[in-house]
């Protein structure tokens, strides 16, 4: 699927000199697309022990961001943190 005939897509955009992994913005707000906000973190097998720590961080990455009017003033903004840890994948919806 190729998202960016549906979505705007902003990588490290600044919001208040701070940087989003990733913004998508839907093009047409009229067709029920939500917006999404994701932080992305990576861990070495030998970090696994940092997950929870990780994951916290990422969090309140996000919350930060969210708390700007920038970000405020986007509608249906669906929040994620992604950890990657070598072959596993932890997703988590705020």
């Amino acid at each position: 699927m190729n998202l960016k005939n549906l979505y705007w897509i902003k990588s490290e955009a600044e919001v208040e000199r701070k940087y989003p992994d990733l913004l998508l913005t839907p093009r047409d707000q009229t067709r029920g697309y939500h917006s999404i906000m994701i932080e992305f973190k990576y861990l070495k097998k030998s970090e696994e022990h940092l997950l929870e720590a990780k994951q916290k961080e990422a969090k309140e990455q996000i919350e930060t961001y969210s708390k700007f009017d920038e970000m405020q003033d986007i509608e249906n903004l669906h929040k994620y943190t992604i950890i990657a840890l070598v072959d596993k994948i932890y997703i988590e919806q705020l």
